[in-house]
């Protein structure tokens, strides 16, 4: 049998997670809630108020790149784009079903006894069974 290669209190990565490059922090800084932001403070702007932000220079990218989606979709009337962002922002919505069951149907025999056809038989014989 194997045992662990270190000893009790010792590390298996004594120098640590690695440094993430600057580029890499802003975009594991990002999370779902400051998406959610972004995404809703470009949806309430007017289409000139987003030209505007997107023809600045100094717009950062992740503000330009929701920005274009955004801009896309209303061009090109295309709401499978603003479905994207709203399901990485907010989640799926999920759709709720419910399910009602027919009553079972009663036939009875020319003998006089009678049989019972739907879940609900199926449900009540396997409880009279066990």
């Amino acid at each position: 049998m194997v045992k662990g290669r270190f000893k009790p209190g010792q590390s298996g990565n004594p120098k640590g997670r690695p440094k993430l490059p600057p580029e890499l922090k802003a975009i594991d800084s990002l999370t779902k809630d400051s998406l959610r932001k972004l995404v809703s403070k470009f949806l309430h702007m007017t289409r000139a108020q987003v030209m505007e932000i997107v023809s600045d220079p100094a717009t950062p990218a992740i503000d330009l790149y929701i920005a274009s989606i955004i801009h896309k979709g209303v061009n090109e009337a295309d709401p499978g784009r603003l479905e994207m962002l709203l399901n990485r922002s907010i989640g799926k919505v999920v759709d709720e079903v419910s399910h009602q069951f027919p009553r079972p149907t009663i036939i009875e025999k020319r003998d006089g006894t009678r049989v019972e056809l739907g879940y609900e038989a199926a449900e009540r014989k396997e409880e009279e069974e066990s």
